[in-house]
């Protein structure tokens, strides 16, 4: 990675030997814990590798150092061992209200990613927000492409595991009646083992409110509920469920379970292998059902494109998808 790439947002660097990099806060933006008190802390950041990006937002890998107290951070003798850190950079856009900083410190539990820091930083005219958090190794999507690649099915043990570690943390959220918005794969952390599953990415996360109206054009495609499809904007928490049910069938196979290459597409992708419930009908008039859905379901499809010998984890798929009730608030 260059090392501008690094610098643009937050950090001022300080070569150390030919192959370390130093990265300081600079005294223009200071680091908070994620506790209260709200009281800066001095870091150091070394070795940052850039692992993932997109539009809006980059995360990095890098190892933190907490430096003493007494000590200036322009010293690097630290006397605390270095922790593995990611530390995602999000782009603030003064458009639209960034609920993310406030949504991930209120996280607490072992199926969701642990924000240790944040620090938001403006330069050249730009306001960049700073999560410094847990880092884990994997994510949900790389165990899924090696059971495509492998062809080999997850023993059940371990896909029990990951179905009870993903429903205990998308339950801590919802008890708290914040919505994810996102599940998929890529936010669905593993440890190095494989055994430790972690929710993260709250940055499309919102608390919802009774009787609220919320866009409806969110979520990823191939996890997004049928409700969001259509136009319903007082939908529930009741979306994650669909978008975990979607991630666990393929964990399974190692294959998208409905895949659409538009919006009209998908919501046939979903009635090709489901059978259509009634809560469903009283939801399509909304887009037109005739344009949307030329062929009618096929009944037990879903059991066929599982192709599942794990009776209980095929019932689990259908409750969290098409036999999920559709509350709207």
């Amino acid at each position: 990675m260059m090392l501008s790439d690094a610098n643009k947002c937050f950090c001022s660097q300080k070569r150390v030997d030919h192959s370390v990099y130093e990265i300081i806060p600079q005294n223009s933006f200071e680091v908070y814990p994620r506790e209260p008190p709200d009281l800066p802390v001095n870091i150091l950041l070394s070795n940052i590798k850039r692992e993932s990006g997109g539009t809006f937002g980059e995360v990095y890998r890098a190892n933190l150092f907490l430096i003493p107290e007494h000590q200036d951070s322009t010293h690097h003798c630290c006397t605390t061992p270095s922790e593995t850190v990611a530390v995602k950079t999000v782009l603030q856009n003064e458009r639209f209200k960034n609920r993310e900083l406030e949504i991930t410190r209120m996280m607490n539990h072992p199926n969701i990613v642990q924000m240790k820091y944040y620090f938001k930083r403006t330069k050249n005219e730009s306001t960049y927000l700073g999560i410094i958090m847990d880092y884990y190794p994997l994510d949900f999507h790389s165990f899924v492409k090696d059971v495509r690649i492998r062809k080999v099915i997850p023993d059940e043990s371990v896909l029990k595991n990951y179905a009870f570690q993903l429903i205990s943390g998308i339950n801590y959220i919802h008890n708290m009646n914040i919505c994810h918005r996102d599940i998929k794969p890529h936010n669905i952390l593993l440890s190095a083992d494989r055994k430790v599953l972690r929710i993260c990415d709250f940055g499309s996360a919102k608390t919802l409110e009774p009787n609220g109206r919320n866009i409806s054009y969110i979520c990823s495609r191939y996890y997004r509920a049928p409700e969001l499809i259509v136009g319903v904007t007082d939908y529930t928490t009741s979306v994650d469920i669909w978008s975990c049910g979607c991630v666990l069938a393929e964990a399974y196979s190692g294959v998208v379970l409905f895949y659409g290459d538009s919006t009209s597409n998908q919501l046939r992708a979903i009635f090709s292998k489901l059978e259509l419930p009634e809560s469903y009908i009283e939801l399509l008039p909304q887009k037109d059902p005739e344009k949307i859905i030329k062929h009618p379901p096929i009944k037990g499809a879903l059991n066929k494109h599982l192709q599942c010998k794990f009776t209980n984890y095929v019932d689990l798929v259908e409750e969290m998808t098409y036999k999920r009730p559709i509350v709207c608030s």
